[in-house]
């Protein structure tokens, strides 16, 4: 554990960045004011700490001096700092109301020496899309309910409710969100782009030729694979969850098993999470349990598998990436997942959606 920690000199190191818009000021961001740098939540190895840095006058590179550390019991944000080992990982600090990142080094007994930094960008397009970047994701402008990404890279979301009740689908695209109505509830996209979407009314719609189409049967959940391999939860209720069909040329067919989220690999084989967050794989043997816990998978054309997790955090739930044996814990937290050629998207607690840059 950490409780040691930095120094920082003049802000001097910052000012080129006064050419970019300041980003929206967030709660609990870290925050540098008169030489001392606050961080109010900070992930210490899996605990939560409040740490004060006073930046040490004439230091260059800019060197930071510990002032105080404090466990906490309030949960972390995705824009908390974090440790990678003995270096402290800050995505967001706000300096005369612009927003930097930066990466001190741990160099031990309380100081802490920068050893990069930047300003967190930020643009928009219309009134939809804009990102800005933090602990390598991506936060994408707009909200939403559930998120799918196809083989091809196209990005589909169900949107936020509107002043009606119902929740339209959207495409991403270069100049914003596209609205392509309905009411959906889950969603995931074929290899193709094509959107597969079950509605509040536990129907099954597809995106084709530009005309949603009508596929028979009722499901809870959609998973489609990078070989176009569609499979659903169905909603009859059983031990699990709920039961799973495949969809081949002559309609849907029942495996054994049950669940409550589904997504589906490259081989056309279904990966399941049931009702009491245990995860399975579907093989040539039947089905595989796997270890961990969770709430939803993703599995991306390069047959990467990522997990929201089981451990609640401010964001929804933790992020996991599977490593072939075990899940290997991810920054951030979020509640839906899904991912394209490696690339995973998340729609966190919020309907806050950020993509990731570092996988």
């Amino acid at each position: 554990m950490h409780i040691s920690s930095v120094t920082r000199t003049g802000i001097d190191w910052l000012l080129a960045g006064l050419l970019f818009a300041p980003l929206t000021v967030i709660a609990d961001a870290a925050k540098l004011e008169n030489g001392r740098l606050s961080m109010p939540l900070v992930d210490d190895n899996g605990q939560t700490v409040a740490m004060e840095l006073q930046l040490q006058p004439g230091t260059f590179p800019p060197r930071f001096n510990l002032l105080d550390s404090r466990l906490l019991r309030e949960r972390l944000t995705l824009d908390s700092p974090w440790f990678d080992g003995d270096i402290l990982v800050i995505p967001e600090v706000l300096i005369d109301g612009t927003a930097y990142w930066a990466e001190l080094e741990d160099k031990g007994r309380g100081r802490f020496d920068v050893l990069r930094y930047g300003i967190n960008a930020s643009w928009f397009s219309g009134n939809t899309v804009g990102t800005y970047e933090h602990a390598g994701w991506q936060r994408v402008i707009g909200e939403a309910g559930d998120v799918g990404v196809g083989a091809d890279g196209s990005v589909w979301v169900v949107g936020a409710e509107d002043r009606h009740g119902f929740r339209s689908v959207f495409r991403r695209g270069q100049c914003g969100w596209q609205d392509f109505g309905g009411d959906g509830a889950r969603l995931d996209v074929g290899p193709d782009g094509a959107p597969w979407v079950i509605t509040n009314e536990e129907e099954v719609w597809t995106l084709q030729h530009g005309r949603w189409e009508r596929v028979h049967g009722r499901a809870t959940d959609i998973g489609v694979g990078a070989d176009g391999s569609v499979w659903v939860t169905g909603v009859n209720t059983r031990r699990g969850g709920h039961n799973i069909y495949g969809l081949d040329e002559y309609g849907w067919f029942r495996i054994d098993g049950a669940g409550v989220r589904i997504d589906v690999d490259p081989q056309g084989y279904p990966w399941i999470i049931n009702d009491d967050d245990e995860i399975f794989r579907f093989t040539a043997t039947g089905w595989e349990k796997l270890p961990g816990k969770g709430k939803d998978i993703g599995i991306g054309a390069d047959g990467s598998v990522w997990v929201i997790g089981a451990d609640e955090r401010t964001g929804g739930y933790g992020l996991y990436q599977y490593n072939g044996l075990d899940w290997d814990r991810v920054r951030g937290s979020a509640r839906q997942v899904s991912v394209g050629w490696g690339q995973p998207w998340v729609v966190n607690r919020d309907g806050e959606i950020d993509r990731g840059l570092s996988w």
